[in-house]
């Protein structure tokens, strides 16, 4: 076929198997290293391909209440499956893809052998790609207005992040988590004053793997303590080399009366990495 195919992108990554009788506490585990984004459910038998759990949809089934020692993936898993050919020319799966909307994309050799998984990230550079061949421009670079280069003016700190009080459990986090925007939940310190920690998406899927009972473990329990707190009127240099020394488990932002602003998420990291190029 003309012009560039599926076949051109990296497909082999962002994704993990796990058998037909496999637990959800088995996806956790798969969904714990940061590169892993989607589960794949295999069939009856363990022969094909019979479902997906994405991150998201892991933590809204988990926010139901389940046990995930005793669910099985194959019972909560999304079914909406869109199999494509690696010889699809990447406009015509861009044209396919939004008109199905489907769970998951799974691309195949002729034959219908497995090549591996279409993710967003990659659904996003098919997009990239077609703006490019199809030549669109933008009205050309504009000035922005200046801004004042700190951390509260740079940096959109009000988003990526929830709440929870200090005796919350796991199935009260899986809830505030399962928004796709949401990656952090901060726990109020005792008598919900001030944050004692976070838990991000990696380190509560972590502790799913050890098979907890999400109903009656405590946040707090597992919550992650290395907080870095500065101020909100902080240059953006200097935060980025703060937080670069100290490496810690989540940055929150404050104002000069320590009032809590906002939280500085691992994107808004990169971002400031970006503006100060």
């Amino acid at each position: 076929m003309a012009g560039p195919t599926v076949s051109l992108l990296e497909l082999r990554d962002e994704f993990a198997f796990v058998r037909n009788d496999a637990l959800f506490a088995d996806v956790a585990r798969c969904l714990a290293p940061n590169s892993v984004k989607v589960v794949l459910v295999r069939g009856k038998r363990n022969k094909g391909i019979a479902g997906a759990i994405s991150e998201t949809h892991f933590l809204r089934v988990c926010a139901s209440g389940i046990d995930p020692a005793r669910t099985f993936a194959r019972d909560n898993m999304q079914t909406n499956l869109l199999r494509l050919r690696d010889d699809t020319p990447l406009s015509d799966a861009m044209e396919i893809i939004e008109e199905r909307d489907p769970d998951a994309v799974l691309i195949l050799k002729p034959g219908n052998k497995f090549v591996g998984y279409l993710s967003p990230v990659d659904f996003k550079q098919i997009q990239d790609a077609h703006e490019r061949m199809g030549g669109k421009k933008g009205a050309g670079p504009s000035s922005p207005p200046p801004v004042k280069a700190d951390v509260s003016h740079s940096l959109d700190l009000g988003d990526e992040f929830a709440f929870v009080r200090n005796d919350a459990v796991f199935s009260d986090a899986s809830r505030m988590l399962a928004p796709e925007h949401v990656k952090v939940i901060l726990v109020r310190a005792k008598k919900d004053k001030g944050i004692a920690g976070a838990l991000t998406e990696p380190e509560f899927l972590k502790v799913c793997a050890t098979g907890i009972n999400p109903n009656k473990t405590l946040v707090n329990k597992h919550m992650l303590t290395d907080i870095l707190r500065i101020r909100s009127d902080t240059p953006l240099e200097e935060a980025v080399k703060i937080i670069g020394e100290r490496d810690p488990d989540a940055v929150l932002v404050l104002s000069d009366e320590n009032k809590f602003v906002g939280y500085l998420s691992p994107a808004d990291y990169n971002e400031a990495l970006e503006l100060l190029k």
